[in-house]
């Protein structure tokens, strides 16, 4: 069995015969926005956005990336067709992620983080590693404490958080369940990072690799008429800071 160290090293070696090899980078031909689903600027975002926050839903998506629902349902669509992206149904709304990066296993999980209350109340027990107590999230988060007490129930079903005591006593803390989904999203960062390569040079992009740091990548998108620079962050659970 190869070690971490060699499997490291051998994913290295083919992320830089993807970007750095010029015989490889002839091969691609220029392709115009109608062969290419990368040359539009919707769907790049879209792309992008999904990889930092996979199980996003409709609405979310289309405000992080500047468009109307209608707009962006459309170009999800396209996307879904080519296989580029996975989707399920998570609370009666239809989630998605980059097909490839996400385990599908931890749908469920990421949505839950995707949620925006219950995204605000892990990182605030995240921050805490004393737990807080109910009331204590209450006043610092400002939300409706029949919101709070049916999100910090289903967080805690789903393993996220748990708590010790009762009644009004009760202090909740982070699960090991999200420690351990950080850890695998570490560990599997360059992997997935070599995926999403792999992906936008098949599409007829020529990405530059500017660095590598932990989970996040820097690379640069040489697309008509611009230049871009992109930061992301393969670990859902960065902004955690577990």
């Amino acid at each position: 069995m190869s070690s971490p160290d060699n499997t490291q090293s051998s994913l290295g070696k083919a992320l830089q015969r993807i970007f750095q090899q010029e015989d490889l980078i002839r091969k691609i031909e220029d392709q115009d926005s109608t062969s290419s689903f990368f040359m539009s600027d919707i769907r790049r975002e879209i792309l992008f956005h999904l990889v930092g926050h996979p199980c996003d839903h409709l609405r979310g998506i289309a405000t992080q990336v500047s468009v109307k629902p209608p707009s962006a349902s459309w170009h999800l669509t396209k996307l879904l067709d080519a296989g580029i992206l996975g989707s399920s149904t998570f609370r009666n709304k239809k989630v998605y992620w980059v097909a490839g990066i996400i385990d599908k296993a931890h749908v469920d999980t990421l949505s839950f983080l995707g949620d925006r209350v219950g995204h605000d109340i892990i990182l605030a027990l995240a921050m805490e590693t004393d737990g807080m107590r109910e009331n204590a999230l209450y006043r610092a988060l400002g939300i409706r404490q029949q919101t709070l007490f049916k999100r910090l129930h289903d967080l805690e079903n789903a393993g996220l958080i748990k708590s010790t005591g009762k009644g009004y006593g009760r202090v909740y803390v982070v699960g090991e369940l999200l420690h351990d989904l950080d850890t695998h999203y570490r560990e599997n960062a360059y992997d997935n990072q070599l995926a999403l390569m792999e992906l936008l040079v098949k599409d007829g992009l020529r990405p530059k690799l500017r660095k590598r740091l932990g989970s996040r990548l820097y690379l640069d998108l040489d697309i008509p008429g611009k230049k871009e620079k992109r930061k992301v962050d393969f670990n859902p659970l960065a902004d955690l800071d577990l």
